[in-house]
């Protein structure tokens, strides 16, 4: 089921669960500090004299040491500004959590609702990445909707683990739901015998130091607000985050300004706005985890809300994530992102497209499942060399989604294109590109497959598309009219009922086959990946048709 819009979780239903962070196995190194947020000694960080927070543990630490953690809760936001190659870990087998979020004081009752008096954090509403700027004024460019207008107001009330909906009046407040009353508070539950949490803290962990790791801990409950990037801000080269759980952050979960950064088993669930941002991040690595339900409070899908989106970054490698049921976007590679390599990635149920890329270049989709998203599986928009091998891509507006709109580099309102001489060369121009081994249908909208350029100016057949040895999976009674769109000059596309047809006339898609719904048939047979691909993304050895 799709995450619907709106500012908190409905409090009848369960909010999806994260995984629970544990603190790896291996012993810590010698001279490592230790932490123990229920200590209540002066501590000197050794194990018999833990420091009680890890603010204290940063501030000693030396170059390459490490910070071990206790199981507890650390109400604490670090900055990690100049100690290089700092690992901070939990302790063997223990759950740590850094949690932003603080308990009630004061209670009055009000009858129909509760004030909390003076214990409304002072928090930033601006809505863009411009501290104190108003919103956008370009038509379906504005952060916020005008059906969710309190979006930007990070502002978060927990009751008994659940977030509450934010209304916008003391009129609006009832059960469910909590409202900010300039210094106050106002709940509609009664909090007596309950635990009810207010979020004060915008971050949990800064780091501008390089090679900073951390392992095996649970961050949750900041209240980011959108020019705050994220509860997790990662500026070093080569940070690294490893089995992180980053739950229930009002904007944005984590945020990757650093080059060579790499995120390994991390969950971000249930983030306000988006899971995880990245900008300049060459080099970044995502390896496993799980990114969904983000986006909780209902920003405007464009330009900037839903699961992973990235700008500006080359190399770019992705594998083994999945990243499902976010509203909007799944994940977004946008405004020059180039080599960037997405291995048996999985993209399912967002509420728009599974994996967009746009304006961008020399992108590769090898081994993905794409299923079940409002929009299209894989939509490449005004960029050039994505190729598609063996993915599975189902159950989607459309399977794959080749378009072009009007925007060139330069064109009065685009943006600029990257300067950067790591980001290669950008046409904004669909075309060169392979989709081959791949499983594509049961489409919900109008076809499987699109090459459509919106200004009616390309031919499809000049592009140096390479279609092949493909099976067309067509529902028993099938949505999808058209197994094929290919846009031609000056007309409206042509359009196929069959690869047959589509094939003959395009000499595209020659050895590629048509299935009725799942019924048992003879695949072609496959052509080999390159070997470069192959060998990067461990994949294996024999050649296959659809998703590893």
């Amino acid at each position: 089921m799709l995450p619907q819009p709106s500012s908190g979780a409905d409090p009848t239903q369960p909010a999806p669960s994260a995984v629970v962070p544990r603190g790896p196995a291996e012993t810590p190194p010698k001279g490592s500090i230790f932490v123990d947020a229920r200590s209540d000694l002066a501590g000197d960080g050794t194990q018999q004299r833990p420091f009680s927070t890890l603010a204290e543990a940063v501030a000693v630490a030396h170059p390459g040491g490490t910070i071990v953690l206790a199981s507890g809760v650390y109400h604490e936001l670090v900055h990690i500004a100049d100690t290089p190659n700092l690992t901070i870990r939990a302790e063997a087998g223990a759950t740590v959590w850094m949690d932003g979020s603080v308990p009630i004081q004061e209670i009055k009752s009000e009858g129909s609702h509760w004030r909390l008096p003076d214990q409304a954090p002072d928090l930033d509403r601006s809505p863009t990445y411009t501290r104190g700027a108003p919103d956008n004024r370009k038509e379906g460019w504005r952060f916020v909707s005008p059906d969710y207008p309190l979006a930007a107001d990070p502002s978060q009330v927990w009751l008994d683990g659940r977030p509450l909906r934010q209304v916008g009046a003391r009129d609006g407040v009832g059960p469910g739901t909590f409202a900010v009353d300039g210094r106050d508070l106002l709940v509609g539950d009664d909090p007596d015998g309950h635990d009810v949490r207010i979020g004060t803290l915008t971050h949990a962990l800064v780091v501008d130091a390089p090679g900073t790791r951390i392992e095996g801990i649970g961050i949750r409950r900041y209240v980011p607000s959108v020019p705050d990037f994220g509860a997790v801000v990662l500026g070093g080269r080569g940070d690294r985050l490893t089995s992180v759980a980053v739950v229930d952050s009002s904007t944005t979960g984590v945020s990757v300004q650093g080059e060579n950064v790499t995120l390994e088993n991390v969950t971000v669930q249930r983030s306000g706005m988006l899971g995880v941002q990245a900008h300049r991040a060459f080099g970044l690595r995502i390896l496993g985890g799980h990114f969904s339900h983000n986006n909780t409070l209902g920003f405007n899908m464009a330009p900037n809300a839903g699961g992973i989106k990235i700008t500006e970054t080359a190399p770019l490698q992705i594998r083994d994530a999945s990243i499902d049921r976010n509203l909007g976007v799944g994940l977004w590679l946008d405004e020059s992102v180039g080599d960037a390599t997405l291995y048996r990635l999985s993209a399912r149920g967002n509420s728009l497209h599974g994996v967009l890329v746009e304006l961008s270049s020399r992108v590769k989709l090898v081994g993905c499942r794409l299923t079940g998203n409002d929009g299209s599986g894989l939509r490449v928009q005004n960029s050039d060399q994505v190729d598609v091998w063996n993915i599975t891509s189902l159950t989607n507006r459309r399977a794959v989604d080749y378009v072009q709109d009007g925007r060139t580099p330069g064109s009065s309102g685009a943006p600029r294109v990257s300067s950067d001489p790591r980001i290669p060369p950008m046409t904004w121009r669909i075309g060169r590109s392979t989709v081959a081994n791949s499983i594509l249908g049961a489409s919900t909208g109008d076809a499987e497959l699109a090459v459509e350029d919106f200004t009616r100016s390309l031919d499809a057949d000049d592009l140096g598309m390479r279609l092949d040895t493909n099976v067309y999976r067509r529902a028993a009674s099938p949505a999808a009219r058209w197994t094929q769109v290919w846009t031609r000059p000056g007309q409206d596309p042509n359009v196929y009922t069959s690869v047959r047809d589509f094939s003959a006339a395009h000499h595209q898609d020659v050895h590629s086959v048509e299935q009725l719904h799942s019924k048992p048939m003879t695949y072609p047979v496959p052509q080999p990946i390159p070997q470069d691909v192959r060998e990067a993304g461990q994949l294996p050895a024999g050649p296959q048709i659809g998703a590893f």
